[in-house]
């Protein structure tokens, strides 16, 4: 009876040493696949991000550049009142952008910077050339929400203060643009 209770291990099988380091680093390599696909799963839509939203080529945005000597049959009355005379098409559309980037100030007034296409830029180029006092009307949904000059325009974007929207209606401007 004793000596059951004092009895010796069973010998130790030498295929078992061999198994646990192996299903160890199995577990780390699948460990370190799993977190490599989160970090870069992660790590690309944020990087995405940081460069702006995507611009979908189908939202309703339209530039139009607006004539200050002659009186066009295209013309707009802005929220301020005022009456501008516009080109009859439209300079660039959502799809000679490539991102956006909107923001409201400490003042709540909203912001928009829309990332140019390459090919957009020239267009811009070519219409400083010809008239360089000229401003854009940009148009969501064929409603103003602001105005910029082409002296203004620096780099490969359009920077536009959305001076016709409330913080409301920046918020649905931003949300037009990813349609």
């Amino acid at each position: 009876m004793n000596s059951s209770l004092h009895s010796e291990p069973p010998p130790a099988d030498s295929t078992a040493h061999e198994i646990r380091p192996r299903g160890r680093l199995w577990t780390l390599l699948a460990a370190v696949a799993v977190f490599a696909w989160i970090l870069i799963t992660i790590s690309s839509y944020i990087l995405n991000r940081l460069s702006g939203e995507q611009l979908s080529p189908q939202a309703p945005l339209q530039v139009y550049q607006i004539l200050t000597d002659t009186v066009s049959e295209r013309s707009c009355v802005l929220p301020d009142g005022r009456t501008i005379s516009l080109m009859d098409s439209p300079l660039l559309t959502a799809s000679d952008f490539q991102t956006f980037r909107g923001w409201q100030d400490t003042d709540f007034r909203s912001q928009l910077r829309l990332h140019l296409k390459p090919s957009a830029c020239t267009v811009l180029q070519q219409a400083k050339k010809q008239q360089p006092n000229s401003q854009l009307a940009v148009f969501i949904k064929g409603r103003p929400v602001g105005l910029v000059s082409l002296q203004g325009i620096r780099g490969d974007y359009l920077h536009l203060n959305l001076e016709f929207c409330t913080a409301a209606d920046a918020n649905e401007v931003f949300a037009r643009l990813t349609q």
